[in-house]
């Protein structure tokens, strides 16, 4: 009998008792060897991160704001040449929020620079060319020369 008087007594009272709320959001992310744009804000759910050719998939460092929420990262497999979207799905209760990230693969710069060396080839040949053209002409006007010489010898 104490413990129902005791019970309404602290009812009727106004102590509130507050319970957890549940939370669906992160608390951090970042993806290693790689930069987040913009910065992670967990009330943010949109962002764009640039890696390099040979990466497959991304390597995702995340905290939870509640133990209790659950994870599921989609799109993270095989990730093409193409702009692919990784998506992040934190589930607490009814509670969800999505995080998009729009990765975009970077040729590597070695490919760039083989490129680069081969424009610097191609443009080495040209130049070339014009070298042989200017030596084949000289060569011919000596020719000439000295052709009209030796007739003009032989004439005397």
């Amino acid at each position: 009998m104490k413990k129902i008087l005791l019970a309404i007594i602290v009812f009727l009272s106004g102590i509130n008792i507050v319970l957890a709320e549940s939370s669906a959001y992160l608390t951090s992310l970042n993806i290693k060897g790689y930069d987040l744009s913009p910065n992670f804000n967990k009330y943010n759910n949109t962002y764009s991160v640039d890696i390099d050719e040979e990466t497959t998939s991304l390597d995702l460092d995340y905290k939870l704001e509640d133990e209790n929420a659950t994870i599921e990262i989609i799109g993270n497999d095989l990730l093409t040449e193409e702009q692919n979207n990784v998506q992040i799905k934190v589930t607490n209760g009814e509670e969800i929020q999505n995080y998009i990230i729009y990765v975009n693969k970077n040729k590597s710069n070695e490919v760039m620079n083989l490129d680069s060396n081969a424009v610097e080839v191609e443009v080495n040949k040209k130049y070339n060319m014009k070298i042989v053209l200017g030596m084949l002409i000289v060569a011919w006007l000596l020719s000439a020369y000295l052709l009209k010489r030796i007739i003009y010898f032989k004439r005397k």
